[in-house]
């Protein structure tokens, strides 16, 4: 499964890992990058102004992205997200190479 991000100048940036779990590869297939990303930082007790702060984004954006992922997956709140990472833990492993993907884009636009 490859996921993909574009981001303002049109690049596109590709993760593949092979996913065997039906939902975890539905969910991925639906997020873009930051999405993916915000998702394993949830667990770790992080405020949307820490993971914004981790990631070099707006707190505003963390909201956003967080209700795009609660809009996706069906859950209504971060209890049921880091319940659901607890169950799947593939999910937290394309949200770390989302993060870091994430990140290194991130590092290449300051540049």
């Amino acid at each position: 499964m490859a996921i993909k991000s574009k981001d303002n100048r049109k690049e596109t940036m590709t993760i593949t890992l092979e996913l065997k779990d039906e939902i975890v590869r539905r969910i991925t297939g639906e997020l873009m990058i930051p999405a993916l990303a915000i998702i394993g930082l949830v667990p770790s007790g992080m405020s949307n102004k820490e993971i914004g702060k981790e990631l070099c984004c707006s707190e505003q954006m963390v909201k956003n992205y967080l209700r795009t992922i609660y809009d996706s997956t069906g859950m209504g709140c971060r209890v049921e997200l880091v319940l659901f990472t607890t169950t799947h833990p593939e999910l937290l492993e394309v949200s770390r190479l989302a993060r870091d993907s994430y990140q290194q884009k991130k590092q290449l636009v300051k540049a």
